[in-house]
């Protein structure tokens, strides 16, 4: 079995290290301009009537103005089974929306001194080269996967980093962004190393402790011990068994709730994470490390197996929101554009014109691109145009302009890129956060 051989405390100097104690937090909530003041009452109906379309069960809510909690809430219920009601203290899984903790921790590691984030990681012939900063801001060349279900033995990690073979690597490390949970699984199995201890208690001494999240743990044998919110899928039905995978834990599987995250975001995210960090070619947002930057908010959303969360950063209005709920992919969308329509006005959409899309360009683009395992898309040259085969429908691919298209109703692919190949051929395409490769 590989070990992670060059990851010590003793490695020489690669450029300067970064400390996090000279990196001043982001100043979220002491700006002084005027804002209006908000309304919060019409917030919370709207999470209310969200969670009765989306039948979401228990749902809570932290908002914080200026450094300082304005709600702090829960709502709905534990269980479909057994209505216990969901308060500030229930713990919920949160998704995706973890990583911005795993990427906390591994910057906390660099101001340490034990880590440098630019510096190869080793181990592994398939890992050597990669680095810290590749694998937080999903520029590793890793391709995605993300099992909800497995052994529970903490030694799982290690397992699931030993077990990955060619099959997830998707390109060369740094040649784009592509959204890979297995890159956290490495960071996390990087973060146990470094530290010499399991990745649950080493989150808890680089992150819970100092910012006072007490309840919050990655073991759910730990979350029982306090008041939680049970999973369930779509359709409001409780999920059994409760899904766990502790091979996966780093890039969504923290229990947490709306009093722990109401101290986190109160305390501000340090400029180092909120820094852009890479490009996501399809949607033309940044990501930082844990964090897309888009139009001066800060956001990330989670989906899992029985559980979804979201949070949102204002800067310029001193805002932070973060809602957690109890049913596979709970992300609170109309929630969260509700309080967006209220600290910015949105201009008109911007329209781009189509582009001639000719016959030798759309013959090339034709073909099947795959991430990993589900994640798959094909396109089709028939009588003259080129189609997005998804869900039984074929729709007609518009080009606006060098390596950028639109499937007008295509979901995730509603817009996308290709990348090329040497020969400028397509070989990759990037919709949304994944890119794919060509088959």
């Amino acid at each position: 079995m590989h070990e992670f051989h060059s990851l010590n405390t003793n490695l020489p100097p690669r450029g300067a290290r970064i400390r996090i104690q000279d990196v001043k937090p982001l100043l979220l909530f002491l700006i002084t301009a005027t804002l209006p003041a908000l309304d919060w009452a019409p917030l919370e109906k709207m999470l209310q009537e969200e969670m009765a379309s989306q039948k979401i069960p228990g749902a809570a809510i932290v908002v914080i103005q200026h450094g300082k909690p304005v709600i702090v809430k829960g709502y709905g219920v534990r269980s479909a089974e057994d209505p216990i009601p969901v308060t500030e203290k229930t713990l919920f899984r949160l998704g995706s929306t973890a990583k911005v903790f795993t990427a906390l921790a591994a910057t906390r590691l660099a101001e340490q001194g034990r880590l440098d984030l630019h510096a190869p990681i080793g181990g592994p012939p398939l890992l050597a080269k990669v680095t810290m900063h590749q694998l937080l801001s999903h520029t590793a060349g890793l391709a995605d996967d993300a099992p909800q279900t497995g052994p529970h033995d903490e030694s799982a990690m290690q397992q699931n980093v030993s077990g990955y073979d060619q099959s997830y690597v998707l390109a060369p490390p740094g040649k784009f962004f592509s959204y890979a949970n297995t890159g956290y699984v490495v960071a996390g199995y990087t973060i146990e190393k470094l530290t010499g201890k399991p990745f649950a208690d080493a989150m808890r001494d680089l992150v819970f402790a100092p910012y006072e999240m007490h309840a919050s743990t990655y073991r759910p044998l730990e979350a029982i011990l306090h008041p939680i919110a049970l999973p369930h899928d779509p359709s409001g039905k409780l999920i059994r068994p409760f899904p766990d995978h502790a091979g996966s834990w780093p890039p969504g599987s923290l229990f947490s709730n709306a009093e722990d995250l109401a101290r986190f975001l109160s305390r501000g995210l340090p400029e180092l994470l909120t820094r852009p960090q890479s490009a996501i070619a399809a949607t033309g947002q940044q990501y930082g490390y844990g964090v897309i930057l888009e139009d001066g908010r800060i956001f990330h959303t989670g989906a899992r197996l029985g559980y979804g969360s979201r949070f949102e950063i204002f800067p310029e209005h001193g805002v932070a929101i973060f809602l957690i709920g109890n049913r596979t992919g709970a992300i609170f969308s109309r929630t969260s554009a509700m309080l967006r329509s209220q600290l910015a006005k949105p201009g008109p959409p911007k329209q781009r014109p189509n582009m001639p899309l000719s016959t030798t360009e759309a013959e090339a683009l034709a073909g099947v691109y795959r991430n990993r395992g589900p994640i798959r898309t094909e396109l089709a040259f028939s009588s003259g145009t080129l189609y997005l085969k998804a869900g039984g429908r074929q729709i007609p691919i518009q080009k606006l302009g060098d390596n950028q298209y639109r499937a007008p109703g295509g979901a995730q692919m509603e817009q996308f890129r290709t990348v090329n190949d040497s020969a400028g051929k397509p070989e990759y395409l990037c919709a949304e956060v994944w890119c794919l490769k060509k088959e």
